[in-house]
């Protein structure tokens, strides 16, 4: 290409020749009119003839000089001195597309300056406004505007619902979402952020109730609620630039969309490729022919199209660890470029080739990597996992240790048959207050099934939670009849009978035992109320001397052992867990009050032990303990030998509900529930033979009547002698 400064040399020797020609003509009008001054005085004053016609014949030879020296001169302006040059491209060896960070509010005004950028390419929507200040070109996606929530927010069926008064929005400012809530959001609060970061940023901390934004963009940051508003993306150029930039961009669009590369570049940032043709007849579809000094010429020969992009706005356009543009938008363009230099420069235009990403690509496995085209043959089978609601905490946490061991024993047996099963657990605290953020910590983890828990309290608490979740609950220890309710308790199964049984039995080990007159001191939460109620309707409430209640983190029972005194109780029957029965015993020692005294399930152990300072306190005292069935394989051998597990309660029922989870989740197919009642028809446990009803109870095979004796106040065995079952009494 000639350059500019050769023109205006060419212009300034045109302008100095015509000063020159104008100047001689000048001079030779001076002559005329001296000659002809020089005439009149000769022809005045009557020179001689002879004088007269020499000084014509002279003009006439100057007159002839001037002339011919000014049509020489007037000749050569008709050329130049040196040749004209016709203007040529002189492009590049190729052209790069160069990503420039702008924020968003300045976008097109950093475009229409002509410094920063020839082209915005920002996920920018071709609104009718933008059209009146930058011009676009055909749409390079198709998206709609989305809405997320916070963490608190209440679900909607659409976004018009979001107008309402005492609702915050969150949004990018100068974008279609903050167009579309002026217009149609009015009485919802609006907050709008320069950046999208901050949008997100605004919900997440409780700020904002909702965002609005590009609906891929926020499918990263929390779940799509609603959309509205479809809308295209189009690279915008310089609105009082001449079309060449233009037109080259719709062909080169056009181009990456025909050979499929725009699905290929969609597909590596995992989003779908959807594009509403709108293109017209005046889009182009042939590239067009550069000329002098136009933007298109200007990028042909730098080798370098600038795009304005606000770099904040994952998938689409983003800045990696590095400070490199990254997305969809940022891959489309270098396609793009290279159609262009392709097209120019005669440049190799490679197809789009995904970036390489190693890693398991088995969606089952334990490490899948979404990301990864690549398997790497890192993949670990996954494991299905089964919960433990375990009491680690709470007035029973002596037991904990145990059912971890039975559990865990279940789990190497299911592996040991094949399976690949993994033990998590979560500390229910024996408590409703507890256990119910202990069920969603499970359900978060991907349980299939929960064995647990253990105290009646949690059960119900975590039954909320697993049963909304869709998650089948055993348990191996809740026992109060009001579990039995399965309109109350949908999907709750249990391996131990109910108290309801457990009632009667107790009441005919106070008489065989020979004891009167008992009192009746009980825990108020769920175990506990239902176990007393349990005995007192066996038992007769007019046959009681008195019923005390207490709460279940009492620790101080002077009050409760001395009322009972001056009662005059013949006996005491307790409904406790460990800490408090131990509690209760160790009272009535230092009091003096010396009375038959009979217990349930909640101390039947030897391990109940663990929780006095003078264990000689718990002699001869009784207890029923739901009796094992007909137990099948080793389980109670490898307990008995195991330390730990020896020395806990419900272990078999324990090792039996994930026994029974596990052997549900191998069977075909996805319903658990429908699985566990199938599974629970005659199953062969550790702890018996058991049967589910309709309501998820199993029948029990009965109870222990069991016995602590001390040998010395500090050497005490826990035995048990005798059994009831209904329908046979004690034997």
């Amino acid at each position: 290409m000639k350059s500019k400064t050769s023109s205006s040399r060419r212009s300034n020797l045109w302008n100095n020749k015509k000063n020159h020609l104008k100047w001689l003509i000048f001079r030779m009008l001076l002559i005329k009119e001296t000659f002809n001054n020089l005439y009149n005085v000769l022809v005045v004053r009557r020179g001689t003839d002879s004088e007269i016609a020499m000084f014509k014949n002279k003009m006439i030879a100057m007159m002839l000089t001037l002339s011919m020296l000014a049509a020489a001169f007037a000749g050569c302006l008709g050329g130049d001195d040196e040749p004209e040059e016709e203007w040529a491209l002189t492009p590049a060896a190729d052209v790069s597309a160069v990503y420039v960070t702008s924020d968003w509010d300045p976008i097109i005004p950093n475009l229409n300056d002509g410094t920063m950028c020839e082209a915005i390419l920002s996920t920018m929507t071709i609104t009718a406004a933008r059209e009146e200040v930058v011009d676009f070109t055909r749409g390079y996606y198709t998206s709609s505007q989305g809405v997320i929530g916070g963490s608190s927010a209440a679900t909607i069926t659409s976004v018009a619902d979001l107008n309402a008064a005492g609702t915050t929005i969150a949004l990018q400012s100068g974008t279609t979402s903050d167009l579309y809530a002026a217009d149609n959001l009015a009485a919802a609060t609006i907050v709008a952020f320069a950046d999208f970061p901050s949008v997100i940023a605004a919900v997440d901390n409780g700020d904002a109730d909702y965002a609005l934004g590009d609906a891929p963009v926020l499918a990263l940051a929390g779940t799509i609620l609603a959309v509205f508003s479809d809308e295209n993306y189009g690279i915008a150029v310089a609105e009082d630039d001449n079309g060449e930039l233009l037109d080259a961009l719709n062909v080169a669009i056009s181009a990456v969309i025909d050979s499929g590369e725009h699905d290929l570049i969609a597909g590596a940032w995992d989003l779908a490729a959807p594009i509403v043709d709108d293109t017209t007849a005046d889009t182009a579809t042939a590239y067009p022919t550069p000329t002098e000094g136009s933007t298109l010429t200007a990028v042909l020969e730098s080798g370098n199209l600038k795009f304005c992009s606000d770099t904040s706005y994952p998938p689409f356009e983003n800045l990696d660890a590095d400070g490199n543009a990254e997305g969809f938008s940022v891959d489309l363009g270098n396609a793009i470029v290279d159609e262009i230099a392709a097209h120019y420069m005669g440049t190799a235009n490679p197809t789009y080739t995904p970036p390489v990403v190693a890693g398991c690509t088995d969606s089952t496995a334990a490490n899948y990597n979404s990301a990864a085209n690549s398997d790497d043959g890192s993949c670990v089978a996954a494991t299905t996992k089964i919960g433990l609601l375990n009491p680690l905490t709470g007035p029973i946490a002596v037991y904990a240790p145990a059912f971890t061991v039975a559990a865990q024993m279940a789990i190497d047996d299911l592996n040991a048959a094949g399976g690949n099963f993994e033990l998590i657990e979560a500390d229910s605290g024996c408590s409703g207050d507890v256990a119910g953020a202990a069920a969603q910590s499970l359900v978060d983890a991907g349980v299939v099934g929960v064995a647990g828990a253990a105290c009646s309290g949690a059960s119900m608490a975590a039954n909320a939670v697993l049963n909304a979740a869709g998650v089948v609950q055993v348990s191996y220890a809740s026992t109060n009849p009001g579990l039995s309710d399965s309109t109350a308790y949908p999907g709750f199964w249990r391996v131990v009978p109910s108290d309801a049984i457990q009632g009667p039995a107790m009441a005919d080990m106070v008489t065989a035992a020979g004891a009167t007159n008992p009192a009746l001191l009980h825990m108020t939460n769920d175990y506990g109320s239902g176990l007393a109620d349990a005995f007192e309707g066996a038992w007769g409430t007019a046959n009681l001397c008195t019923k005390i209640g207490y709460e279940d983190t009492t620790t101080d029972f002077a009050a409760q052992v001395q009322a009972i005194a001056d009662a005059s109780c013949g006996s005491v029957v307790m409904v406790t867990y460990s800490t408090d029965g131990a509690a209760i015993l160790e009272t009535m020692a230092v009091l003096g009050v010396s009375v038959p005294v009979f217990g349930a399930d909640g101390i039947a152990d030897s391990a109940f032990l663990d929780d006095f300072s003078a264990p000689g306190a718990a002699n001869g005292v009784q207890a029923t303990k739901p009796r094992a069935g007909s137990s099948a394989g080793d389980f109670n051998d490898r307990c008995a030998a195991d330390t730990t597990c020896a020395g806990g309660i419900y272990t078999g029922e324990t090792y039996d509900a994930m026994m029974m989870i596990g052997a549900a989740h191998n069977m075909a197919g996805d319903d658990m529930a429908d699985h566990l009642n199938m599974v629970g028809t005659a199953y062969a446990g550790a702890s018996g033979t058991h049967t589910f009803t309709a309501d998820g109870d199993v029948g029990g095979a009965g109870y222990d009547i069991c016995r602590f004796d001390a040998l010395s106040s500090t050497d005490v065995f826990f035995s048990c002698r005798a059994y009831w079952t209904l329908e046979g009494g004690i034997a």
